[in-house]
């Protein structure tokens, strides 16, 4: 018999206090680019404007391309464009997708869906991009916190309650939630949203093996799997994987008088989302696969030299050190550090991008799971605790999916890390808590627990510092 045990998590004084410091933080980044006159009765944002496209009915941006760039050979092409006077190709519209003679966002449309027009509706007014990232990112964060607390509560309850209330600050502040405060725009708007419902997602698949996969937490963990992609479309590679294995877990433990209930649960949410995302795709680009991306106005010829072209092994590589250990610029006053581009490659796409073992280096305790999994496999453990365990197997699969797609591309990003790093700071924290539990000497635990002091330190100032460089450049 599966366990049915569900422990609820304590909300202690010291947590709450824990967690309104790491908002407090939050909102002292946000106060730099938002203030309430930044609400707006007319569009004036790229997410804005795709809600007052929606809300007349169409698809795409409520503004017309001016005549000089239509009339333009190539009008992709950023060299052409950089004759045009600014008036005809404003900044607004750049990185928007041009298609049959009008603009398109090529970001996914989840953010104006369940942010911006419900605000719009409600008060007649546009909410800003800056609040927006907020918003998302601190009730992403909340809900890590509250899985954090399930899973500590349940399986690690001697953990200290100093490793605890560190975690939440090594959450809060070295998974690069910093950096897409820091620099609010659109393309960080839809970062955040997938963070908040990946973040939901993790939760609910969490509950699906608590609850012996009841179905609400079957569809909700569906639901929210399904919706990261309307705001990231590449996390559709996760979802692939995460509903291929969800429902390989449901056919070997539900009762057959469920396993159909069950098994609609997992699939329905992503079958009808998927199909409304194509349907919105084939309407404005007359191809379900087409998010805009190959027709994007961006600072860069995505026809030849463009992020979104498929990379050949030497940019892989280039791709991989930026992403890794790309260093960046030390200074000698507040915050001591800068971002610096490590390559000068016409060909690579590269904006300033530091490597995650230098940004969060706690991360290494990742290289721990491995052979604790070997150790619990080897213990007479009960089924509950063994779905737990595959359970974090499927956790630590998102951020390498990801990674890997992220690797594809002609060039890298310090943005993008917010669609892994989280993940892997996650696993860190719960690496160490596995290892306190293993029969491994009082020494090596000691080790781990310093390196995760340590690292865990750097990487939270870090975090801060690369949100006041974002800042004040």
């Amino acid at each position: 018999m599966l366990s049915n045990t569900v422990i609820k998590p304590k909300l202690t004084s010291l947590r709450i206090i824990a967690i309104l410091m790491v908002i407090a933080n939050y909102t002292f980044i946000l106060s730099h680019h938002f203030s309430f006159s930044d609400f707006s009765r007319v569009a004036n944002q790229r997410y804005s404007l795709l809600t007052a496209g929606f809300l007349s009915g169409h698809l795409h941006l409520p503004a017309e391309p001016s005549a000089e760039l239509l009339n333009l050979k190539n009008p992709y092409d950023p060299v052409e464009r950089g004759y045009l006077s600014n008036k005809s190709l404003p900044d607004l519209f750049y990185d928007t997708t041009l298609y049959k003679k009008k603009y398109f966002l090529y970001f996914g449309p989840l953010p104006a869906l369940s942010f911006f027009m419900p605000i719009k509706l409600l008060t007649g007014f546009y909410p800003p991009e800056s609040l927006a990232i907020f918003t998302f990112l601190t009730l992403g964060m909340l809900v890590t916190y509250y899985l954090l607390f399930l899973i500590k509560d349940k399986y690690f309850p001697l953990i200290s309650e100093t490793q605890e209330y560190f975690a939440i600050f090594l959450l809060g502040f070295s998974g690069n939630a910093t950096v897409l405060l820091a620099r609010p725009s659109s393309y960080e708007v839809a970062i955040a949203s997938a963070f908040f419902m990946m973040s939901l997602a993790l939760l609910f698949l969490y509950r699906v093996f608590e609850n012996h996969f009841r179905f609400r937490d079957t569809f909700l963990f569906g639901l929210c799997l399904a919706l990261t992609v309307a705001g990231r479309p590449h996390f559709v590679f996760v979802a692939i994987f995460l509903l291929v294995v969800v429902s390989i877990f449901v056919v070997r433990y539900v009762e057959a008088i469920r396993l159909r209930k069950i098994l609609s649960a997992v699939f329905f949410p992503m079958v009808t989302i998927g199909i409304a995302l194509a349907l919105y795709n084939y309407l404005r680009f007359d191809s379900i696969f087409e998010f805009g991306a190959h027709y994007q106005l961006d600072y860069n010829n995505n026809l030849t030299s463009g992020i979104y072209k498929r990379t050949n092994l030497h940019n892989f590589l280039l791709c991989l050190y930026s992403y890794t250990f790309n260093i960046f610029e030390s200074r000698h006053h507040f915050p001591y550090i800068a971002f610096t581009p490590a390559f000068n490659n016409p060909n690579f796409v590269i904006e300033p991008t530091a490597g995650i073992f230098r940004i969060a280096p706690v991360i290494m305790l990742c290289a721990l799971l491995p052979s604790l999994f070997i150790w619990l496999k080897q213990k007479k453990i009960s089924i509950s605790y063994g779905l737990f365990t595959n359970y974090i197997g499927m956790l630590a699969c998102v951020p390498i999916i990801i990674f890997i797609f992220l690797l594809t591309l002609n060039g890298a990003v310090q943005r993008y890390e917010s669609d892994f790093l989280p993940y892997l700071v996650m696993l860190s924290i719960l690496s160490l808590w596995f290892f306190e539990k293993s029969p491994a000497a009082h020494y090596w635990k000691r080790t781990a627990r310093s390196f995760y002091y340590l690292a865990g330190f750097r990487g939270i100032l870090i975090g801060y510092a690369l949100a006041y460089v974002s800042v004040v450049g």
